[in-house]
């Protein structure tokens, strides 16, 4: 059964992963009461912010118990993972689109892998990535996936997703 939450505890959870360090404290502090430390918890869950509130949480270990740490902990390395794997079949196809002259573009989320290569945004929960590619380049951007492997996932749209 999920847990109630209120625009008070989507705040709080806010407050925990603010870069400014004051504020992050004063909400952990808030964190000390178990059952709004459980709705918190639930909601970062939810949102997949678990990893970016165990990078938070790390200054503040005591307002965590341990078993609640070491689960964070878990999360955060299983997210540092996969963003590995996702770092590295983006540089797989740019190495294979560069043999081509195929020109690729990283978009959005994913860029921020490539910031911090050594612990490939840990915080950061990624599923995919976005490339953008020439649409002269379109039907040889098609072929190089094939050949490492890719499948699509679902029918393509044309532009403007017709």
């Amino acid at each position: 059964m999920p847990l109630i939450t209120s625009s008070s505890d989507l705040s709080l959870l806010c407050r925990c992963l603010s870069e400014n360090l004051a504020v992050r404290s004063e909400a952990f502090f808030e964190l000390s009461d178990k059952e709004r430390r459980k709705v918190v918890l639930s909601l970062a869950a939810d949102e997949n912010l678990l990893p970016a509130f165990w990078e938070a949480a790390e200054s503040f270990p005591d307002c965590l118990t341990k078993p609640e740490r070491i689960s964070l902990a878990i999360a955060h390395e299983a997210n540092r993972r996969k963003n590995a794997q996702i770092r590295n079949a983006i540089l797989e196809i740019a190495s294979k689109a560069e043999t081509k002259f195929i020109s690729l573009a990283i978009l959005k989320g994913a860029r921020w892998i490539f910031e911090t290569p050594a612990e490939v945004c840990a915080w950061r929960n990624m599923i995919d990535f976005d490339i953008l590619v020439d649409p002269d380049n379109l039907q040889g951007t098609r072929a190089l996936l094939e050949e490492l492997g890719y499948r699509a996932a679902r029918r393509e749209r044309g532009f403007l997703g017709g």
